[in-house]
């Protein structure tokens, strides 16, 4: 018969071959497992807040946000888990969310806390979903928390400037275009009560008043 091939040769007799002992199996699988949760729920909720942080740092933000999901369920005054889920849907541009649990973590924070970074990120939402007004509110009230450093100074200003630019750039409705979105708005009410003559708008010509009358 021809000898086997030299990697065929360094394996051992098939008869030697076996499956591991259970006593061999459990280190492996002992050491496999997470590491023990604390017994109390405030305690798992640091636990699992912690394997958060680790998932996030590591850019797992689906494994992140479940983590931080699980701390809340066990300890809801968890503060920290509430805005690092902020900063998960900030990242997605879930900006609802982003400002639903960033606004949960500055009511539940505690002394020391980065309050300052959590405004921003309401701040940060409002942009997002166009509420201008409130968004400069609340930059200026994250500027005035004693946590935010330079660097988010610096971030908040960029932020403030780009509001006015977005405000700058928005198409300046008319005095007479509200004008005569209240007359479209009257002319409808008179036409349900069977008024047939339209008031008139602003530069409506006779066909356009026919028109209209067509569909009132």
């Amino acid at each position: 018969a021809p000898a086997p091939a030299p990697a065929l040769a360094r394996l051992p007799p098939l008869e030697a071959m076996r499956p591991p002992a259970p006593d061999e199996v459990a280190p492996l699988e002992a050491a496999m497992r997470p590491p023990p949760i604390p017994t109390t729920s405030r305690d798992s909720a640091v636990a699992l807040r912690e394997r958060g942080n680790a998932a996030f740092r590591g850019g797992d933000l689906v494994e992140a946000e479940q983590l931080f999901l699980a701390a809340l369920h066990l300890d809801e005054t968890d503060a920290k888990a509430s805005a690092n889920l902020s900063a998960i849907y900030l990242k997605r541009k879930n900006y609802v969310d982003t400002f639903s649990y960033a606004a949960a973590a500055m009511r539940l924070a505690n002394p020391g806390d980065a309050v300052g970074k959590w405004t921003y990120r309401c701040g940060r939402a409002l942009v997002g979903l166009r509420d201008y007004d409130r968004a400069r509110e609340i930059f200026d009230k994250a500027l005035a928390c004693p946590d935010v450093d330079a660097r988010l100074r610096a971030d908040i200003l960029r932020c403030k400037k780009a509001i006015a630019a977005a405000e700058q750039a928005k198409p300046r409705v008319s005095d007479a275009a509200i004008r005569d979105e209240s007359v479209r708005v009257e002319n409808f009410h008179r036409a349900c009560e069977g008024e047939e003559t339209p008031k008139p708008l602003a530069g409506w010509t006779a066909a356009q008043r026919g028109e209209y009358l067509k569909h009132v």
